[in-house]
């Protein structure tokens, strides 16, 4: 049994110290994963955030471009002369038309550019026509539309006024074509000026130019940098349950076997001790039980010995002997009836005793009282304790209340000290004899069992 108890608590010290093991790892990927994954986004916003800022650069170069063609003297002035009447539009067409075309062609990024009068006539073009711009652009105003077609390209239509005096004259309009707009430096990133559709899998994000009016929208894929944290998150999560799964199968090979083993066992060794332990208690009181039967045939032979001696000496030490294997008779009446085999109560013990002391020998009628805690004592220590009270109840019944009176035995218990004492208000004992160093058997024989004790 030892043997066993010993492999199980190896068993269970492995198993306890595999699954430490294994959460330790755990708790270590749960956050490593965690971590990359923010690491992985936050990297993706700041490059969304650094492309936005670069197209943002690159929009504002364009418009200045278109700015420049707007701000060309000679042409505003003509077109001005041409809203004042002055000069006719074929005049303001051959006049205009060169010159414009001489001052966009140096645009290499420029697909297409065109001027209007403020009445939406074209007055200039360059690259093919291009739609007049919308009657809500005002003074000082400059708007930018962007399509993205979808090749990686973005076309950047920029629409920006012509003014003299505070007088709109009209609007130039450019349309450019910006190669490698969406090119981000983050690999999987894709980029576009109109918000994607949402798919499993993807998420998106936008970034405000605020200088050109237009949102850049980033649509990009879970596994984007290395790492992969959607892989990782598969990987932690499959961890997890083949852990669950062998703690499981450890607990099962150690813990659940063995234990149900083990109880098995015990269960069954449980129930042997106890069969032994009623055998043992029956043996015993079986034991005692004939001891008393033993003890009672020789009072009896003691009491058909007295019968018919006249000798008051002889039939004295007779008495005393009789009560003496009384007593002893006592304890193995107690432990044959008491359902405890360890342990006496003393307070019953002593009541029985000295309540059969007294009906024996008391010549006068004499009253007796036990009283006390409820001290319970081994049987050993009780028969020594019963002799010693039976032995004193026996010289006050002789010597003290020969006439009758008053017997009381007090059990008391302090600090675990148990203290018995034995009175009577009968007459005090002789001066002249020393209970310490009495020659009498009685005292003598009281004395070896206080020092016994």
């Amino acid at each position: 049994m030892t043997k066993n108890l010993l492999h199980l608590f190896r068993r269970s010290a492995i198993l306890f110290l595999t699954l430490t093991l294994l959460l330790l790892i755990a708790a270590y990927l749960i956050p490593s994963a965690l971590r990359q994954r923010e690491r992985a986004e936050a990297e993706l916003r700041v490059a969304v955030q650094l492309h936005a800022l670069a197209l943002d650069r690159d929009i504002l170069g364009y418009t200045d471009r278109v700015r420049a063609l707007a701000s060309r003297t000679e042409i505003r002035r003509a077109l001005q002369e041409h809203l004042d009447g002055r000069t006719s539009r074929e005049e303001l067409l051959s006049y205009t038309a060169p010159r414009f075309a001489d001052g966009v062609s140096v645009y290499q990024d420029l697909l297409a550019a065109a001027r209007y009068d403020v009445h939406g006539s074209l007055v200039a073009a360059w690259g093919g026509p291009l739609a007049p711009p919308a009657p809500d652009v005002h003074l000082e105003s400059t708007v930018v539309d962007a399509c993205d077609r979808g090749d990686g390209c973005i076309e950047l239509r920029v629409t920006v006024p012509i003014v003299e005096d505070g007088r709109v004259l009209g609007h130039d309009v450019a349309l450019f074509r910006m190669d490698g707009a969406l090119t981000a430096p983050v690999a999987g990133l894709t980029l576009g000026l109109e918000s994607p559709a949402p798919e499993p899998g993807w998420r998106a994000t936008s970034e405000p130019m605020p200088n050109s009016g237009l949102t850049l929208h980033a649509r990009y894929p879970l596994r984007l940098v290395r790492g992969s944290p959607g892989r990782m998150d598969r990987i932690t999560v499959i961890y997890v349950m083949l852990m669950v799964l062998l703690t499981l199968a450890i607990g099962y090979g150690t813990l659940y076997r063995g234990a149900r083993r083990l109880i098995d066992a015990l269960l069954k060794q449980e129930q042997r001790l106890v069969e032994l332990s009623s055998r043992n208690e029956l043996l015993v009181r079986e034991t005692n039980h004939r001891v008393k039967n033993n003890l009672a045939m020789v009072i009896g032979m003691i009491d058909l010995q007295m019968e018919g001696r006249d000798e008051p000496r002889s039939t004295a030490v007779l008495t005393d002997l009789r009560e003496r294997i009384r007593s002893v008779s006592e304890i193995h009446d107690f432990l044959y009836r008491g359902s405890d085999l360890h342990g006496v109560p003393l307070v019953d013990y002593l009541d029985k005793l000295v309540q059969q002391t007294v009906n024996t020998l008391a010549r006068r009628p004499v009253h007796a009282t036990i009283s006390g805690s409820a001290t319970t004592l081994p049987p050993d220590t009780a028969l020594t304790v019963g002799f010693l009270v039976s032995e004193l109840c026996t010289n006050a019944l002789k010597y003290g209340l020969a006439g009758g009176g008053e017997l009381a035995v007090t059990v008391t218990e302090e600090q675990g000290m148990i203290a018995v004492a034995v009175s009577d208000n009968g007459p005090t004992i002789n001066p002249a004899i020393d209970p310490l160093n009495a020659d009498g058997f009685g005292l003598r024989m009281v004395r070896v069992f206080v020092d016994q004790l």
